[in-house]
């Protein structure tokens, strides 16, 4: 009797043996959807460049505070340190792009829009866009072809801001440039002009996160650095440091009735409005806004040419 039962669950782990597992790696066709949905295209996500845990609760109630989307967002945890961001108009999630990077207790939120076809917790999260300041740029090279050339030296060039290349006096440059946060930051670059002399600019990052002061990357301290853990030790001054935070961002111009615009300059126009406006403040009498004086001194040569014999 025993006999048999090892019988039949041999026989039975012959019958699963048998089964083709191959099966398992069979292609199946399948269609997205007819049309996307547009809450996909305004959907972002994203993770925190933290080596400390973070409350998940906490990070979704304050970044919507900081967003103040007009639809509002849905925050969602994916998985470790990985969320999806759903907004609910194009004006939201564009804001939110281009106002960026967004930090969260000084760590970088690193985001990427989500397209057909994308797995959110595969989606590279390695890269985010930022301001950079390049200082010590001489006067007559604040050029879009000299900004797009230093913006791919940082990383890929994205914009210049046009305040650039108004007649105001800057001393500073400002590109926006998406950076690979698995290289170095950028500290300076070598300039050459056509006549062969050389100058040095250096960069300065607007919202610049934490970043390690040893290997120049973001994403870590120095005291979690891969180089420091393999035993590579730097004395004295460090090759990085606080000095390429930008203490400045942009600047924004406030009105002011008694000053223009560097650069405006006045013209004709508007000294024509100044000089109506100076009548406009002369006080009205009655006719026309003269005063008692000049309208007897024009009464009187009315009378003089039409009838000369009034002296």
């Amino acid at each position: 009797m025993k006999q048999n039962g090892t019988n039949g669950v041999d026989a039975l782990a012959n019958a699963y043996g048998m089964l083709d597992l191959e099966e398992e790696d069979e292609i199946l066709v399948v269609a997205p959807m007819i049309q996307t949905s547009a809450k996909l295209n305004w959907t972002m996500v994203g993770t925190i460049t933290s080596e400390k845990s973070v409350r998940f609760s906490q990070f979704r109630d304050i970044m919507a505070s900081v967003w103040k989307p007009k639809n509002g967002v849905s925050i969602t945890e994916i998985g470790p340190r990985r969320y999806v961001f759903q907004f609910y108009n194009e004006e939201d999630v564009t804001r939110v792009v281009e106002e960026g990077p967004w930090l969260f207790d000084q760590n970088l939120i690193v985001m990427s829009r989500l397209k057909e076809g994308d797995i959110p917790m595969s989606v590279p999260l390695n890269k985010a866009d930022f301001w950079v300041q390049v200082h010590d740029i001489p006067v007559g090279y604040f050029t879009t072809e000299n900004a797009e050339r230093i913006g791919n030296f940082l990383g890929i060039f994205i914009k210049v801001d046009d305040n650039n290349f108004s007649e105001n006096w800057e001393s500073f440059m400002r590109i926006r440039v998406c950076i690979d946060l698995g290289k170095p930051l950028k500290r300076k670059l070598v300039l050459q002009k056509e006549e062969g002399v050389t100058f040095r600019v250096r960069f300065c990052y607007e919202k610049l996160p934490s970043f390690c002061f040893l290997c120049g990357i973001i994403g870590h301290a120095e005291s979690h650095c891969p180089h420091k853990q393999r035993g590579y030790e730097v004395t004295g001054e460090r090759p990085f440091g606080p000095w390429l935070r930008a203490t400045k961002g942009a600047k924004q111009w406030k009105e002011n009735k008694w000053l223009v615009p560097a650069g405006k300059g006045i013209s004709s126009d508007n000294k024509a409005t100044s000089a109506n406006k100076e009548d406009d403040m002369r006080p009205s009498t009655g006719e026309g806004g003269l005063s008692p004086h000049e309208r007897g001194y024009i009464e009187q040569k009315r009378r003089r040419v039409e009838d000369p014999a009034v002296h």
